[in-house]
């Protein structure tokens, strides 16, 4: 697997050792425009948070439901950034026929896509979403055992989504030729924004900031501390950090484990999906 990485490295390497000219103002411009939008967002989340702990007694209730949603929105990001993703990755990428007419194991070439397919589709996502991870373990004075178990809810956080993606995309194919399923894809990034609208009113975060919606402060801090969707795994990442920030590690050790645990199995099953159907649908795509 990893020998099918190097030219992926080399690539990368080439590109940021090898700028054409005026590429290099081009990236200055943009380093500064990332730099900015980081601060800006650390600005935002870190002024909300410490608004939110001001709140006598619902402060942080109020930070941590705000986590869950911003996990969620995460997440469903993610799983459709790796359907799009995965059809390049797997179906449509030019290095593909050469990988198939060598001696190479489809695992392996399952496991470097699945490589490929989460730097490339979470990338983005995870570096603009730090500012924010960043402001809380700030807000809340939380000490290193945070930022280490950041990194170690993030890893499967963006396993997850990216098994399911690879899956989806392979069922996708199986049924419509790679090069047909591009169209069906734009069809799908509209409904994905038009779900994403729905989850967003579903989630109704007017009510962090509006107690008289409910009837009693009882329903009200009943409602902060039900998950938005237990079955979700922005649900358990939420809850593996909340014990963190509260400096509370050992609470946060069974989520990890589910976090992990499904990962390693959506990987597992993404390659036995990937033995049973990829080969045909690979070559319904030429």
């Amino acid at each position: 697997m990893f020998t099918l990485l190097i030219p992926r490295y080399h690539a990368v390497r080439n590109r940021l050792t090898r700028l054409a000219p005026g590429d290099g103002l081009k990236t200055f411009v943009l380093v500064l425009l990332g730099i900015a939008f980081w601060a800006f967002m650390f600005t935002v989340a870190f002024r909300v948070l410490g608004y939110f702990r001001t709140v006598e007694g619902l402060g942080d209730l109020l930070a941590l439901r705000l986590l869950s949603m911003v996990l969620l929105t995460f997440f469903s990001i993610l799983l459709f950034s790796n359907v799009v993703t995965a059809l390049s990755t797997y179906y449509l990428s030019g290095e593909l026929e050469i990988l198939h007419s060598a001696p190479v194991p489809i695992n392996s070439i399952y496991r470097a896509k699945f490589f490929e397919t989460v730097l490339d589709s979470s990338w983005m996502t995870l570096i603009y979403g730090l500012p924010v991870f960043i402001a809380y373990g700030a807000v809340f004075k939380a000490g290193p055992a945070y930022y280490s178990g950041l990194i170690l809810t993030l890893v499967p956080f963006v396993m997850i989504p990216a098994a399911l993606g690879i899956i989806m995309t392979m069922l996708l194919v199986s049924a419509f030729p790679a090069r047909r399923a591009r169209d069906i894809l734009v069809l799908l990034g509209l409904l994905f924004f038009v779900f994403l609208y729905i989850l967003f009113r579903m989630l109704r975060p007017e009510k962090l900031v509006d107690p008289d919606a409910f009837p009693t402060l009882v329903q009200y801090l009943t409602a902060m501390q039900t998950p938005v969707s237990s079955l979700f795994p922005s649900s358990w990442a939420s809850d593996a950090l909340a014990p963190l920030l509260r400096r509370k590690g050992s609470s946060a050790i069974f989520w990890l484990l589910m976090l992990w645990s499904t990962a390693l199995a959506g990987v597992v099953i993404g390659e036995w999906v990937c033995g049973r159907i990829y080969a045909a649908g690979w070559s319904r795509s030429q």
